[in-house]
Parts: structure tokens; sequence; C-alpha cells
């Protein structure tokens, strides 16, 4: 989502448009296909899953990138940056809102809100439709401490980013391994670190990606990465993928269904490949020269916001009455596919109309 101004760096509005696409696919029923599914074709719906963790990561990761490499002071932020998310999620919860009043009112589906629910759903998200702004909530987090944040960027060293992986590593990752591992051998034990030892920027996911972000952008020279280094980052991002499988397949043998306990397992390693990969691809081997896909990929990338914050109000609307015409006709994952074409080519028209108004041009 672009959140950053028009700062336009042609991986970056790459990445915003994959991320995006993945953010509307994780709210939809293919992301959960591998649950009624088995055998390769479940393999394979699983690995998609996997894939799709990296949507919020992504844009957490340009956020630090683009804002961390700055000087603000904080009023400044809070004036510029933070209200404009807070006037978003005012404007939004506020369409959402008046959708449910619709809906009581002609539908007699949704209960009669009040307009103190409004008013609550601003602080925890409670009007239906409202918890997919959740990401808006964690960056505002990011921008309270943002002059703070880019003091520390500047300074972080190679020592330091590796040191917050390889802890981000052994508490997202090793220790739920380690307890998967057990509890499907029967073994009586667990395996955590109390609460009371806390390092906020490698277990606060709004802080690490953002602060990997900035490193990767900033502190590597995308021009000495070979091949090799390509396939073993590429290689690393698959292992992980394969353990988050496992670790999901033996969650279901001991519940008895599954669930999404372990789709974030490694989220970090893939969006950190993603990263890598698209930004190498981009600016040492030029896979985007031509002017046209350029302003294209720039278009799209500009209507993120739009489209992120007009998804939820489109499925309020019309996603119930789309899938159950749709269910019967195509199998799940066209159903998906058609939904995400349809959400996306909606949400930028009315982006683009939006962005005609002066006020609302300012914040989408």
């Amino acid at each position: 989502m672009s959140l950053e101004g028009k700062n336009k760096k042609i991986y970056f509005e790459i990445m915003r448009i994959i991320a995006c696409t993945l953010v509307l696919f994780n709210h939809l029923p293919g992301y959960m296909l591998f649950n009624k599914s088995s055998g390769l074709k479940q393999m394979g719906y699983m690995t998609l899953t996997m894939l799709t963790r990296i949507n919020v990561p992504i844009f957490f990761m340009i956020s630090g990138a683009l804002l961390f490499g700055r000087s603000d002071d904080f009023i400044s932020v809070q004036k510029k940056r933070t209200l404009r998310i807070i006037y978003l999620l005012v404007l939004f919860n506020a369409i959402l809102f008046i959708i449910q009043k619709y809906e009581f009112l002609v539908k007699g589906k949704s209960p009669d809100l009040k307009i103190k629910d409004f008013f609550l759903s601003l602080l925890n998200k409670s009007i239906p439709g409202a918890g997919t702004y959740w990401y808006l909530y964690a960056y505002l987090g990011v921008l309270f401490l943002l002059p703070f944040m880019q003091r520390i960027a500047k300074e972080i060293t190679k020592t330091e980013i590796i040191a917050l992986i390889i802890l981000h590593f052994v508490t997202a990752s090793l220790f739920p391994m380690i307890n998967i591992f057990l509890a499907y051998r029967k073994i009586d034990i667990s395996i955590y670190i109390c609460g009371d030892f806390s390092v906020p920027f490698a277990f606060e996911k709004p802080f690490f990606y953002t602060l990997v972000g900035y490193y990767l952008e900033h502190n590597i020279n995308y021009t000495k990465i070979k091949t090799k280094h390509l396939v073993t980052l590429i290689l690393l991002g698959i292992i992980g993928i394969a353990l988050s499988n496992v670790c999901t397949l033996m969650d279901a043998k001991i519940n008895g269904s599954y669930s999404q306990n372990y789709v974030q397992l490694f989220d970090y390693m893939t969006t950190i490949v993603v990263f890598i990969v698209i930004k190498y691809l981009v600016i040492v081997k030029n896979k985007t020269y031509r002017p046209r896909v350029e302003k294209v990929v720039c278009f799209m990338g500009s209507m993120t916001l739009g489209i992120y914050m007009i998804d939820p109000c489109l499925k309020q609307l019309f996603f119930e009455d789309y899938n159950n015409r749709m269910e019967p006709l195509l199998p799940t994952m066209m159903v998906t596919i058609g939904w995400i074409i349809f959400s996306m080519i909606s949400g930028t028209i009315i982006t683009i109309v939006l962005k005609k108004i002066p006020f609302i041009k300012k914040i989408i």
C-alpha cells in the first residue's frame, strides 16, 4: 500500500501489487483450500497459503525502507502521517457503518448498529469488515515511534540485523517446531521464553520487518549479488515453506483439523527472499526497462492503498451473493481469483474517483 508519498521505485511498486493481491487472497475461501484436499493438490494449496503470508510483511519492509532513511521530528510525523491514517480509518469505518445500516434497514441481515458502535469501532475494529484494517493500527504504532526508529535504523549494523533475525528465528520458528514435534511424539513438554524477556525489534513484527526492510534497501549492494547467492536464498525460502507444511500436517494429525497455526512459521524468510529477488531483477537485470510497463506498474502501485481499504466494503455488499452464485458453478480457486479481479478493478475505479475529491485525494 502506498503510504509513503510519491517516492516511486519500480521494484517497490511491483512488491506493493503482489502484496495487495495476496492480502485480498488471504481473506477468501481459496486461502484455506488445503484443508479440503489431499495429496499433491493439498501440498500445492498449502504452499500457496504459506506464500500468501508475505503480504503484510512486504508492506512493512517497504515502509521501513522508505521512511527510516529520513529525519523527521515527532510533531511533524503526527501531523502529516499519523493524522492521515486516522482520517482513513474514520472514513472507511464510516462507510462500513453505513453499509451495515443499509443491510439492516433494507435486507434485515445485519444487527442494528448505533452511532456509538461507529466510535467504538475506531478503537477496536468491531464493525464487520473493519478487522481487515489491523495493518493500519500496527502502522500507527510504527509512526508513533518513527523519529526514534529512524535514528536506530541509520546506525544498525550487519551483526545487529543478523542477531535480530536469529532471535526472531528462535522464537517464531525453532521453538514452535520443537513444540509441535514434542506434541506429535506425545511428549508432555512445551518450550517457550517467559514473557519477561522481551526484544521488541525481534519479536514485534511491525518493528522487525521495518528495520529489516531498511537494511535490505540501504545496506546491500545488489550489483555484487551472484547467482549462487540467489539460489541459496531461494532454497532457504523453499525449505522454510516445506517445514511450515510439515508442521501444519502434524498439527492436523494431533488436533483432527487443519489450522493456520504454522502458516507464518517462516514468513520472514520468504519475505526477505522475495524482496531481494524482485529488487535484484529490476535494478541489476533490468527486467522492467519498458517505459509503458513501468508506467502501468507505478499506476497500479499507487492504487493499492485504495484497493485495500475498499475491498472490505465491497465484500460486505456483494461477496455473499457472488459466492453463492459462483461456488456451485466453478471451483473454489476460480471463484477466489474471480473476486480478486473484480475487487482490484472496482477498487481501482473507485480510488480514481475518490482521488478527484480534494480532501480524500490527500489521504488515499
